[in-house]
């Protein structure tokens, strides 16, 4: 048998990928003019490039936009949607969204024949911004996380605010609504601009004390315009606090004494140390303090012999030692000074 011809050999081409199969309904909703489906069945501009633009061409074309109860509807479609102008749009219901927490929609043009808004049943819907000159109804009935909404529909006759009790904050401005009701017993701020408005029920508006500005104390600002310096001053030092002129608005206050007793300071205690200070028999004192073992070790350095300890009960450090009678005399004289002084 003669022998068998080889082949050519050549790489295999990639077959190319299909276009997926459209779906029935999306011919029908372009008829119609209605989309009543859930999301998922909308085109998905992902899946296929050209499905982006049928995708478009549905909202577009669509004058009832009903998807209810809906798990995938997120912030991000309610831009999409509003991006552009939705000339024909008269309905728009998302009854029931579970992550929708923000819905804008403005200028008017974006939507501007659109009657009615249902945004019911949305558990998680906080903010909502509306500007329309067409619309004539809107429901939060059940936004029970709603806080505030601003609206702005000249033409808006009903506004359905059942079961929303964390509102705290409407405005609204409206040419043709006669009445309102509403129970939200966390409104703070409650704006009404609708000169038809007749009949009202609403609780009593929860009223916030003003917030005056605290400002800082004389003593505040001098203890932080003396922070750096005080912590150029190495010496060792003794502290003396003034309890019995505890009121004063002046204290506590220290007097910095060195050890040589040329140079005396008064600077508020807490540019330095909190500490609880005692004098034993007016000749020996006590510092304890609960800041750093580096602050401890600087009250320590003295002329006059001293001892540091630990205390681990407390985690506090403990200084004490003797003063000499000479220190004591001039300790007592400054005292009295202070005193005149305060």
């Amino acid at each position: 048998m003669p022998p068998k011809k080889k082949g050519k050999k050549g790489k295999k081409g990639k077959k190319k990928k299909k276009e997926p199969k459209h779906d029935a309904g999306w011919q029908k909703a372009l008829i119609n003019g209605k989309w009543e489906r859930p999301l998922e069945a909308l085109p998905d501009p992902f899946l296929w490039p050209s499905f982006g633009e049928i995708r478009e061409k549905i909202l577009l074309s669509s004058h009832l936009i009903s998807i209810l109860w809906s798990g995938s509807i997120h912030d991000d479609f309610i831009l999409e949607l509003l991006k552009v102008p939705r000339p024909n749009l008269t309905t728009l219901e998302l009854r029931g969204t579970k992550y929708l927490t923000r819905f804008v929609m403005s200028p008017p043009s974006v939507c501007p024949v659109l009657e009615t808004l249902d945004l019911a049943c949305c558990p998680i819907l906080e903010y909502v911004l509306i500007e329309s000159t067409s619309l004539e109804f809107v429901s939060f009935k059940r936004c029970v996380s709603l806080k505030k909404v601003l609206l702005n529909a000249k033409k808006l006759k009903r506004i359905d605010l059942h079961e929303t009790g964390q509102l705290d904050c409407l405005m609204l401005w409206s040419d043709a609504i006669e009445e309102l009701h509403f129970f939200c017993k966390e409104m703070t701020q409650l704006e009404l601009y609708c000169p038809k408005l007749t009949r009202v029920q609403r609780p009593s508006i929860k009223v916030i004390p003003p917030l005056y500005p605290v400002h800082p104390s004389v003593l505040d600002i001098v203890r932080v315009d003396n922070a750096p310096r005080a912590k150029e001053y190495s010496h060792p030092f003794v502290i003396e606090e003034y309890k019995p002129y505890a009121r004063s608005p002046f204290i506590p206050q220290a007097i910095l004494l060195c050890p040589h007793w040329d140079l005396s300071l008064f600077i508020p205690i807490h540019h330095f140390i909190k500490a609880t200070i005692s004098y034993q028999q007016q000749q020996s004192y006590s510092i304890q303090t609960s800041r750093s073992q580096e602050l401890a070790e600087i009250l320590f350095r003295r002329n006059e012999p001293a001892s540091l300890e630990y205390l681990p009960s407390t985690g506090d450090f403990q200084i004490t030692g003797n003063i000499p009678l000479h220190q004591l005399q001039t300790i007592n004289s400054r005292q009295q000074k202070l005193k005149h002084q305060l």
